[in-house]
């Protein structure tokens, strides 16, 4: 064989023993997936990337509402934040608290 590689007599050796063979096995079935939730930053935030205020992320906030305020009028994330909030909070533990990207937070906090 000229120019190296293989010849159709030498292949590589393959290791199969991984592998499962003959139709009497049953094929398992996937895990149930959980409905996703995934709501991306950019509908959050209306499509802003920049909060109004800068906000460090180790700065504290707290939210200003009120207990007898209805916060259904609010969106879901700016829900959370608020009743969150109730406690002093630094943004970067609010953004992990409700794993939501850093930036999305500091643009929710600061309007």
């Amino acid at each position: 064989m000229a120019g190296g590689g293989w010849n159709n007599e030498a292949y590589p050796p393959v290791d199969d023993s991984h592998r499962q063979y003959g139709g009497t096995n049953p094929v398992p079935t996937p895990a149930p997936t959980e409905q996703s939730s995934l709501v991306r930053p950019y509908a959050v935030t209306g499509g802003r990337t920049a909060p109004r205020l800068q906000l460090a992320m180790e700065a504290l906030v707290s939210s200003a509402t009120v207990m007898h305020q209805d916060l259904s009028t609010l969106t879901p994330e700016r829900q959370a934040i608020s009743t969150l909030c109730r406690q002093v909070r630094s943004v970067a533990e609010v953004s992990a608290l409700l794993r939501i990207p850093l930036g999305v937070v500091r643009v929710v906090i600061a309007d």
